[in-house]
């Protein structure tokens, strides 16, 4: 029985994302071994890189230690892996070729074929999603194309639907990528509700409930309806909601989605508008799965599930999503840069999504505070790096419009102008982020070329640092990513 190799490398003096990338190149040339790499690092990003990196590479972090400043990280690659022997490139004239399916394990005389050469992208993801429309799951098919990029393309369009990529094999330039399609459920989408008579709002014998958020504040209005319609009388099937603006629209609609309910119909009216929503009846496998969600701690921005109390028995409860996530990536520093990731970062932590931001380059200006923190030891810096940091504006307050700035004018006009409109300030958006518990990811390679150090930003409770790998890892599983 042999013993596992190891490999040890020496990353030492390197800074971010290098240690990384070292690990990385090391780790490709033990492929598939299921070895050990034993790693030593004094970057202070390297104990979230390496997180991040083994998350990714499907590695297993078996230890990481900490000495005089140094990490010690053993890292377990993944074993060897089963591979199939390639395929010749299928090149015809005619475009996409039937040749035969079979529900059973296909020879390659019975794989569907989809000649894309020629083709630039986006063309050949195109007919490929044109191609899956009407196949059954599990069908194996051959895409050949000579774009340059269609191999990238075509492993991102495989992940993305949850399709098994077998192989890509290239031969005189032209690609081919064998897929093992996995098809998607098709559900028949509910019938479309009666619209009854216009009697009294929570009427029985229409079935249909009228409700008035015309006079509710519009921080009100979803939570309102949420509690309107869980109580609704028995038998209610439509309800009926009037609001005073059109902007109204947008949230009923995200709310129908979250809900599980269907806006059948919205319409503008002299008064704002009509939302009519059609209400889902529970389904067996319903109230299992707002329960099990709820048991998780799944964070939950809406009421949770109709209390089995409720007179409505017919409304089915909110189905709890698995929490979405949002990766902002902060690289400049105009004040309506920083402002616009603010609001978006205070929005999706809001709406209960698990939310970051990576400050980057000029953007870490943003995190740095009046003065240099006491209780931080500084790193020595050399001259250029001071005179750098000095030129460059500190905190979220000092930063300037990026367009139209006037010498400060036209910031303290646009200041003026938000707070004549009650919008929140900069260090509003920037305290109810902190408060919200956004995570702020400060770039460790940034801050060494730039000279800012750990005792130049503020001492923040939600603050971390960390290199490339993790804002990738962040952005790679985020639903929301944004560069500012």
């Amino acid at each position: 029985m042999s013993s596992l190799p190891i490999n040890e490398i020496d990353c030492r003096g390197q800074q971010c994302p290098q240690p990384i990338l070292s690990t990385a190149k090391a780790a490709r040339s033990m492929k598939g071994s299921g070895g050990l790499l034993r790693v030593v690092a004094d970057d202070d990003a390297f104990p979230a890189d390496i997180e991040s990196w083994c998350r990714s590479a499907n590695a297993e972090l078996v230890s990481l230690e900490t000495a005089d400043g140094t990490y010690h990280a053993t890292v377990k690659l993944a074993g060897p892996k089963t591979t199939t022997m390639g395929m010749p490139p299928m090149h015809t004239t005619a475009g996409p070729t039937l040749v035969v399916s079979s529900p059973s394990v296909p020879s390659e005389a019975e794989i569907l074929g989809l000649d894309c050469c020629g083709m630039q992208c986006p063309g050949p993801i195109v007919e490929v999603a044109k191609f899956v429309r009407s196949m059954e799951p599990g069908t194996t098919f051959v895409v050949t194309a000579d774009d340059d990029a269609f191999d990238m393309d075509i492993a991102s369009w495989a992940r993305s639907n949850g399709s098994k990529l077998v192989e890509i094999t290239n031969q005189g330039g032209i690609s081919s990528a064998k897929i093992v399609y996995k098809g998607v459920e098709r559900t028949e989408p509910p019938a479309a509700p009666m619209r009854g008579n216009h009697q009294a709002p929570g009427s029985p014998s229409t079935g249909l409930l009228t409700i008035d958020l015309t006079a509710t504040p519009p921080a009100q209005r979803l939570n309102t309806l949420w509690g309107q319609a869980v109580n609704a009388p028995a038998g209610t099937s439509t309800l009926e909601v009037h609001a005073p603006d059109m902007a109204f629209g947008a949230d009923i609609a995200s709310w129908c989605k979250l809900s599980g309910h269907r806006l059948a119909g919205l319409t503008s009216t002299t008064n704002g508008v009509i939302a009519t929503v059609a209400l889902t009846p529970v389904t067996p496998d319903a109230a299992p799965v707002a329960s099990a969600a709820a048991s998780s701690g799944v964070l939950v921005t809406m009421p949770p599930a109709v209390p089995a109390t409720s007179s409505n028995s017919d409304i089915a409860p909110l189905a709890v999503p698995a929490q979405k996530s949002c990766a902002i990536l902060v690289l400049h520093n105009d004040f309506e840069a920083i402002m616009a990731a603010l609001l978006i970062a205070n929005t999706a932590v809001a709406q209960g999504m698990n939310t970051s931001i990576f400050f980057t380059f000029w953007g870490l200006n943003a995190l740095r505070g009046e003065r240099p923190r006491k209780d931080v030891e500084a790193p020595k810096t050399s001259w250029m790096q001071r005179m750098m940091k000095w030129m460059m504006p500190k905190g979220p307050k000092r930063q300037k419009l990026g367009q139209m700035n006037f010498g400060g004018a036209g910031k303290m006009m646009m200041n003026s102008i938000m707070k004549d409109k009650n919008i929140m300030t900069m260090p509003e958006l920037f305290d109810a982020a902190v408060d919200a518990e956004v995570r702020f990811i400060a770039c460790t390679m940034s801050m060494s070329v730039m000279g800012i150090t750990k005792a130049d930003l503020m001492d923040l409770p939600n603050l971390e640092y960390g290199g490339a790998s993790v804002f990738v890892e962040n952005a790679a599983n985020a639903d929301i990513n944004m560069i500012f």
